[in-house]
């Protein structure tokens, strides 16, 4: 008798756990040492059984990249439709990345920390099309924080504020805070972490907009 067909919502879940596991394994062991047969093991799944969800180790890995990239692109589609003012959106923007990445370190620490593969390792593959979504899924991330510092500027009358720029100045300023936070040096520097945190984000939406 033929086995049944697992339900959509099973086979997500299945998926889930496989981009799960695989994400700690990367994370511990590296990209290079990361094998479909060691990840079979480590899920108590035969490798064969892996493949009816992803052909190779690779698609995992740009699975991984852009099933993290859409986790903060909700969170921050989430600010960008509330009825706030543009400054409070920016304020929560950088909140939500900063809780996103204290939240989820495996999958921050993929995304932006691990020397892996990129979209342009890519080209030419047979799976060009996926790295070149999970880079589309990033760049929509960046696009979103781009569209909050123009209505922003478009609100305040702000011509001479270059809303690309300043999304790259938020992001690596912020990128460093979760970093440091991540590895807890931030912690040991200061007896007051929380204090000096919100003070160095007020003075970097200081340093970022116009007065």
């Amino acid at each position: 008798m033929p086995r049944k067909a697992h339900t959509t919502e099973k086979v997500e879940s299945i998926k889930t756990n496989i981009l799960e596991t695989a994400a700690d394994m990367i994370l511990n062991q590296g990209y290079d040492n990361f094998s479909m047969r060691k990840l079979a093991k480590k899920l108590g799944m035969t490798a064969a059984n892996i493949y009816n969800y992803f052909q190779n180790k690779d698609e995992i890995y740009l699975a991984i990249q852009k099933m993290g990239f859409e986790l903060i692109y909700r969170e921050f589609e989430n600010v960008y439709y509330k009825d706030i003012d543009e400054n409070d959106k920016l304020r929560e923007l950088a909140q939500r990345y900063i809780n996103f990445g204290l939240n989820n370190p495996n999958y921050y620490d993929i995304v932006f920390n691990l020397n892996t593969p990129k979209y342009t390792d890519y080209i030419g593959s047979e799976i060009e099309h996926l790295a070149l979504a999970e880079k589309n899924a990033g760049l929509e991330v960046l696009n979103l924080a781009v569209k909050v510092l123009q209505e922003l500027a478009e609100s305040r009358g702000w011509d001479d504020l270059d809303p690309d720029f300043r999304a790259l100045q938020l992001w690596t300023s912020l990128h460093g805070i979760v970093s440091l936070l991540n590895s807890r040096v931030f912690q040991e520097a200061t007896n007051n972490p929380d204090k000096i945190l919100q003070e160095l984000l007020e003075d970097l939406f200081n340093s970022i907009l116009p007065k």
